[in-house]
């Protein structure tokens, strides 16, 4: 019997939903892990599991990082989910025809760096805050939901405030040498979207091996089968979002086009 380990994470149960109940439809049984703090890659603190060819594991794959030391492959990507950030706004702060929907001067707690910086850049009035606090709004980011029931969301469109690379996609990492296992997860593998993903995380890695201090990137496929990759990064911590984008016909040479739109020259 195969198993998939599933995160056990309760700020990340509306994102898991499709993907368990996909698992479950193939026929694999799933099996809750729970993880340290900030620890997304299981294996790390699963040693023994990491020898068995019966088990995998479900990851997001924003955070995944496979080490060459270890005998995991990247075994299936799902389906995308929405991958946008989600402002989530307490009803007193919440004005429609504010900009992002969201009042002047209000308390907004944020999840990530790169989310803190979109705001930063956008609404410089807001009041960016470290930790959630009661009656604040909450900048989201695909995996999370609020940390209160807060019924105004505004949604951070992926064009002007692309997410982490991969965001919105949940992967499946197995043994190498689980082949019947691997051959079962083709059934249920994206190979549509792990053709965006790739390029968004081949791009990711040149960014950080240049030293950029943060990056976003998106990369999604028109009705017309056009690919449109949006980047938005920063060199140094306190400096400006900067910005670029590509079209393209194909992934072939898409990502050097789109790093040659950076300007970045760090190679």
């Amino acid at each position: 019997m195969y198993t998939i380990g599933i995160p056990d994470n309760r700020e990340w149960e509306a994102a898991l939903r499709d993907p368990i109940a996909i698992i479950g439809k193939a026929g694999i049984v799933t099996r809750r892990l729970a993880m340290p703090a900030g620890q997304v890659n299981p294996w790390n603190y699963f040693p023994d599991m990491v020898q068995d060819a019966d088990f995998a594991w479900l990851v997001p794959l924003s955070f995944c990082r496979i080490s060459p030391a270890t005998d995991l492959v990247l075994a299936a990507v799902l389906n995308r989910q929405d991958p946008a950030y989600t402002l989530f706004i307490p009803d007193g702060d919440a004005i429609l025809d504010a900009p992002m929907q969201i009042a002047l001067a209000a308390s907004v707690s944020n999840s990530d760096d790169l989310g803190a910086s979109y705001l930063r850049d956008a609404r410089p009035d807001l009041k960016l805050l470290s930790e959630p606090v009661a009656g604040s709004a909450y900048l989201a980011n695909w995996l999370e939901g609020p940390k209160e029931e807060l019924t105004a969301k505004y949604r951070l469109h992926v064009r002007e405030f692309p997410p982490a690379a991969g965001a919105g996609v949940w992967a499946i990492v197995a043994h190498a040498q689980a082949l019947e296992l691997r051959r079962l997860l083709k059934h249920i593998h994206h190979p549509e979207v792990s053709r965006l993903t790739n390029v968004e995380r081949a791009l990711e890695l040149r960014f950080v091996s240049s030293g950029v201090h943060s990056c976003g990137i998106h990369c999604e496929e028109d009705a017309e089968g056009y690919l449109h990759l949006w980047m938005a990064w920063k060199v140094e911590a306190t400096g400006e979002v900067e910005r670029a984008g590509v079209f393209s016909a194909t992934t072939t040479g898409l990502e050097e086009l789109a790093w040659a739109k950076t300007g970045l020259n760090f190679d």
